[in-house]
């Protein structure tokens, strides 16, 4: 059956509105062809559920340019009809709705235009319905490059700091000759980064990274941040290895002066102390300051692994040594600290005892005499003082007893 003509007025209508629709097409399509994720698939990087679920995306678009040529060519050739004349006849509306509605466009089992010969014709469509076709398949394929380029947008965003650490590790490592320390976060990073980025809707779906690859991320990052520490260090260390230095002798000088002031309040306790029980006088003050020159020889060599590890290990054993020092010196005075502290409980019980107008007390008296002379005897026998002050405090508390049990 013929295709029914035409009014005039109508095929400038039609003509303009698909006109004014073909040229949004234009725009999408270029857009869609020149999108980044489009020209990613069609490079080949896709692996696992992007490349099962986009596999056929370049070829659909490819089909959809076909289409979109197709289209063009029927439109210039309505376009052209409706040109012939300002007004035109009734063959040219005749032909204009032709164009316009037929099905002229023959299509394949692919999709792809068809001439009838080398591949069998499967369908076929006027141009009032190729053009929303195309526009809908052209919306879905954008759809479909907008998520995969979501995905990648956002696992690139989550990558990036970590890539840029890992370089910024690795160059410094290598200055400091310690490329096995970046060795392994280099492959770290390709182990997460390769396949999220080759498998972008599977590692960031809906545009979110997984908990898996942050996760992952996270930790190497914690890793790379230990490794700058380190390497931080290094760098400390070279540039202010002369003011680090100046540090460590100044603290040797300290030590030397407490382990002096130790060596002095050993001494005070052992003239004033039986049997102390003190153990040796700290003296290592010397036999670290001889460690100065292999730091230093360390340092001209640029051995700076070797150096930091020395560096630290000695900074360890001069802040312990001090330790040491200040806690025997304490131990040594806390020793005539407990023989005053005895002498002024003793002296506090006596006046106790005056009160009590105990005095004389033979018992009493007996105890006094025997703790005095223990705490003003040098050397002093502390243990016995010790003992024999409690003595004396237990028969003042014997008397108060008795004092009270018989008013």
């Amino acid at each position: 059956m013929a295709t029914a003509p035409l009014r005039r007025e109508e095929a400038d209508q039609r003509l303009t509105a698909i006109g004014e629709e073909y040229d949004r097409l234009a725009a999408s399509m270029y857009a869609l062809d020149s999108d980044p994720a489009l020209r990613w698939l069609r490079a080949g990087g896709a692996t696992g559920a992007t490349a099962e679920r986009l596999a056929d995306l370049p070829q659909r678009v490819s089909v959809l340019w076909a289409h979109f040529s197709v289209a063009g060519d029927l439109l210039d050739a309505a376009r052209a009809v409706r040109a012939r004349r300002g007004r035109p006849s009734d063959d040219d509306l005749a032909e204009l709705a032709a164009l316009l509605r037929e099905p002229m466009v023959a299509l394949d089992a692919a999709g792809l235009p068809a001439d009838g010969t080398g591949n069998p014709v499967a369908r076929r469509l006027c141009l009032v319905d190729l053009i929303p076709m195309v526009v809908v398949d052209a919306a879905a394929a954008g759809k479909q490059l907008a998520a995969v380029q979501g995905a990648l947008t956002a696992l690139t965003d989550l990558v990036s700091p970590t890539a840029d650490a890992v370089d910024e590790v690795t160059t410094l490592a290598a200055e400091f000759g310690l490329t096995d320390l970046a060795r392994p976060l280099i492959g770290e990073l390709d182990a997460v980064r390769g396949p999220a980025l080759a498998d972008p809707l599977t590692a960031a779906p809906d545009g979110t990274p997984t908990a898996a690859v942050t996760g992952r991320l996270g930790r190497l990052d914690e890793s790379v941040a230990a490794a700058r520490r380190r390497l931080s260090g290094l760098v400390a260390l070279r540039d202010d290895y002369a003011g680090r230095r100046s540090g460590w002798t100044a603290s040797l000088t300290a030590l030397a002066e407490a382990e002096q002031a130790a060596g002095a309040a050993y001494r005070a306790a052992a003239a004033k102390i039986a049997d102390p029980g003190l153990p040796p006088v700290p003296a290592a003050a010397e036999q670290l300051r001889s460690r100065l020159a292999n730091l230093d020889e360390l340092h001209r060599g640029a051995a700076w692994p070797a150096l930091a590890d020395a560096v630290a290990s000695t900074e360890r054993e001069i802040a312990a040594a001090a330790d040491r020092a200040r806690e025997l010196r304490s131990a040594a005075d806390g020793l005539l600290a407990r023989r005053e502290e005895l002498r002024g409980r003793l002296a506090a019980y006596r006046a106790k005892a005056a009160a009590l107008g105990r005095l004389e007390d033979t018992d009493v008296a007996r105890r006094y005499s025997a703790a005095e002379r223990l705490l003003y005897t040098a050397p002093c026998d502390l243990p016995a003082a010790t003992r024999a002050v409690y003595g004396y405090q237990q028969a003042l508390s014997e008397l108060v007893r008795q004092r009270e049990g018989s008013a």
